[in-house]
Parts: C-alpha cells; structure tokens; sequence
C-alpha cells in the first residue's frame, strides 16, 4: 500500500501543499517523534536539517519587529510622529492575523 504524504519545500503551513502517493515501506525506517499520527496529522518528507514548528509554538512565538525612521534635519513634529506609530502598528497587526 503507499501512503499521502505531504511535498512542499517551498514553505507554507503543512497540509497546503502538494500530496503525492509514495511507497509505505518509505517511512519504515522513519524517526518516530511522538506515539503516533493524531486525525489532523499526515507523515511528510523532509531535507535534512529542515525544521518543524509545532503549530501552537508558532503560534506563541512574535517576531521582535525594529524599525528605525530617519527624519529630515534629525526632527520629526510630534504629530508625525504618532501617525507613522498608528499605521505601523495597523500594519503589524494585518501581517499578524494573516499569518495565524
């Protein structure tokens, strides 16, 4: 019997990607990272050293984000100032809900 597995070195959230069929005795001599496969999970092909996050760890991990502003003359009025605040953060905050 063979198997679906999931393809997709160009990243992305698993299961988004292309499936192929591919022989089970493939994955017998597999690493075994936990008891078993859940209903939400499927086994995958990996590169080595290609990394794994576990969905709620990705999901608690936020990148830090600095952004440095170079003001003309070194001065930025005050109300400048939070306008660029208040779209960097609406900014963030769509990339953030984007990617959960």
């Amino acid at each position: 019997g063979g198997i679906f597995a999931g393809v997709r070195h160009a990243g992305g959230p698993a299961g988004s990607g292309p499936r192929r069929l591919v022989p089970a005795w493939l994955f017998s001599g597999a690493p075994r990272l936990h008891g078993g496969l859940a209903p939400d999970e499927f086994p995958a092909i990996l590169e080595r050293g290609e990394q794994v996050i576990p969905r709620r760890a990705a999901a608690r991990a936020r990148p830090q984000v600095v952004v440095h502003v170079q003001a003309p003359g070194g001065h930025l009025p005050r109300e400048s100032l939070q306008g660029l605040q208040t779209a960097l953060y609406a900014t963030l905050d769509r990339a953030a809900r984007r990617n959960l």
